[in-house]
């Protein structure tokens, strides 16, 4: 498909009218797919970008969840300083992952995910839980939880620690205000965030930035972007995350076994097909950008070996985070 180039007006009038569709919870699952067609870094900075966290953070439908995290995790690499504002609210997302990974919406089993009403002062009307649709193996709540943990870690890893070892404080540090009709202490029973993420984090590499950065000079420091793009950002993503060491696809977290699904109807497999077409569409986005993109790395003629040797030349031996 031919990429179309779109003036400044355009983008913006067209972002304009995609938030307005987002926020009626008739229209939310189909503008998030159109979301993903977008190729813009100004979406970070514009108020759809703000409802996607909305509905991550107040949504309980299962199948718009993983949408909505692939919808962010377009954005990050080109625009982790446009997000930094909102950082407590993608750990609060990030907790919900953490949780939703095994134990979907309205799963009424032990440790279930337990959710809430939204806030009235935001004034958002959730979407209304449908059957969850098949997803494609990088949608799977394994696989996307997984990916916004190597994403979000990369970028703000003392952040990450700091919310899971006490997300009330953390939170109540911030100075966010309550975004559920209850407040941050029921949210969250205590130890949970950080038993849920012990696994996916136990094999990540010790963040250099952990040694220099508390989790609110994290935040105020904008060097740290300055001279990182969009595929710096996605290889040391992956390779503090040592997602070389997992089977499959190193990009998709194509890992998963095979699974027998049952018969569709006509609406579930028209569904089906949209979001394996625009998860295909940006999954060749990224891997061409990761693989074969200018950056400093390859014209250095680095490997990734040998960039890993010389970023943590400092630390003797791979260390495992214990600080959850």
């Amino acid at each position: 498909m031919m990429k179309r180039e779109f003036n400044s007006t355009f983008i913006m009038e067209f972002l304009d009218a995609l938030e307005v569709a987002f926020r009626n919870p008739d229209s939310r699952f189909d503008s998030a797919q159109r979301f993903l067609e977008l190729e813009d870094t100004r979406v970070a900075s514009h108020g759809i970008f703000l409802a996607i966290l909305h509905s991550l953070l107040l949504d309980t439908d299962n199948t718009l969840f993983p949408v909505c995290l692939r919808c962010f995790l377009a954005v990050i690499p080109y625009a982790p300083q446009a997000i930094t504002p909102y950082v407590p609210l993608v750990m609060i997302v990030l907790g919900r992952a953490a949780s939703w990974r095994d134990r979907p919406f309205g799963e009424r089993k032990e440790g279930f995910t337990r959710s809430f009403e939204p806030s009235p002062s935001l004034g958002w009307l959730p979407v209304t839980p449908v059957p969850p649709t098949p997803l494609p193996a990088t949608m799977q709540p394994p696989n996307i939880t997984r990916l916004l943990f190597v994403a979000v870690y990369n970028a703000w890893p003392s952040n990450v620690l700091a919310f899971l070892r006490d997300p009330v404080a953390y939170i109540n540090g911030k100075g966010i205000a309550p975004v559920y009709n209850v407040p941050w202490e029921e949210v969250w029973e205590p130890g949970l965030l950080a038993r849920r993420s012990a696994p996916l984090l136990r094999d990540f590499h010790l963040h250099p930035w952990l040694v220099n950065f508390t989790s609110s000079s994290e935040l105020a420091d904008e060097k740290r972007w300055e001279k990182i793009d969009a595929a710096e950002f996605i290889t040391k993503s992956h390779m503090l995350a040592h997602s070389e060491l997992l089977a499959g696809d190193r990009m998709d977290l194509l890992d998963g076994e095979p699974q027998d699904l049952p018969p569709l109807d006509q609406s579930q497999l028209e569904r089906q097909v949209q979001l394996l077409q625009l998860d295909a569409k940006f999954t060749d986005r990224v891997r061409k950008q990761y693989l074969y993109r200018e950056t400093p790395f390859y014209r250095a003629n680095q490997t990734l070996a040998g960039y890993t040797s010389t970023l943590f030349a400092s630390i003797p031996t791979r260390q495992k985070s214990t600080a959850l």
